[in-house]
């Protein structure tokens, strides 16, 4: 279900509609509702019968409701404001726009671990090693880090938020593992993603990181204390 708020007209005052693009192609018109009461609606014969236009004037907002998506939905769907609805190709305002991307047109993502510098292993007290995952759909992803198999506390770890490339329809982030020199052990390091394009985890690892500067005691084993 999509949902676009509208603001700086009167919105009851206008027929509404929802348009969009697909990669690759032109502006498509999908749907179109009544002003008002909203009585009279039109679909495209692409989406006949399994989108629903709908509107609430009180609160301004218009919806479509998506059943039985197929996998030329994935698309950016924009809603724009119709005066004089003999216009059929001209639009008086235009939303930002939504990306939707069908599930069945999931994207195994792409992961890289990039190591820290040697300059920051020989001038500072904590290194960085960032995990790169891109080029997925759709946006759905979780990521944790491993060090030796285990995971690793997630204290030491950030996830930035899943940015999306309009020109690729995929989405991208990436994930930080800040380890203090005292964490500096000699092993493997692992960025393992789960993401629905694929029945396993995926995962990038990198072995003695830290080379001469490694700590070479072993984490200690977990206690319980009462």
């Amino acid at each position: 279900k999509l949902t676009c708020t509208a603001s700086g007209f009167t919105f009851g005052d206008y027929w509404m509609s929802w348009i969009r693009k697909a990669p690759g192609k032109g502006l498509e018109w999908v749907a179109s509702i009544q002003y008002w009461a909203g009585n009279t609606k039109q679909y495209s014969q692409a989406v006949q019968g399994r989108f629903t236009i709908s509107r609430d004037n009180s609160e301004n907002k218009l919806y479509l409701h998506m059943s039985n998506v197929k996998a030329e939905g994935t698309a950016m769907y924009y809603c724009a404001s119709d005066t004089h609805h003999c216009d059929y190709d001209a639009f008086d305002y235009w939303g930002k726009g939504t990306m939707v991307t069908v599930s069945s047109d999931a994207k195994q993502p792409a992961v890289e671990i990039r190591l820290p510098s040697d300059a920051d292993l020989t001038n500072s007290d904590f290194a960085t090693l960032l995990c790169l995952i891109s080029d997925f759909a759709p946006s759905d992803v979780l990521v944790r880090w491993e060090f030796n198999g285990t995971s690793v506390s997630d204290a030491l770890c950030f996830n930035s938020p899943a940015f999306h490339s309009a020109s690729k329809l995929t989405y991208a982030l990436h994930s930080s593992l800040r380890l203090p020199k005292s964490r500096w052990w000699d092993g493997s390091y692992s960025c393992v993603v789960t993401h629905e394009s694929s029945d396993e985890p995926l995962s990038a690892t990198v072995e003695h990181v830290f080379g001469e500067q490694a700590t070479p005691t072993k984490p200690p084993h977990p206690h319980v204390f009462l």
